[in-house]
């Protein structure tokens, strides 16, 4: 998963939280 986050997240948004343990849980809008 860490591996994924950095090559695909981190890459195309360089302000992402450096590990995808560091980012918030997603919450559901209602």
């Amino acid at each position: 998963a860490e591996e994924l986050y950095q090559n695909l997240v981190c890459s195309a948004f360089p302000e992402a939280p450096d590990s995808v343990h560091l980012t918030d849980f997603p919450v559901l809008k209602t």
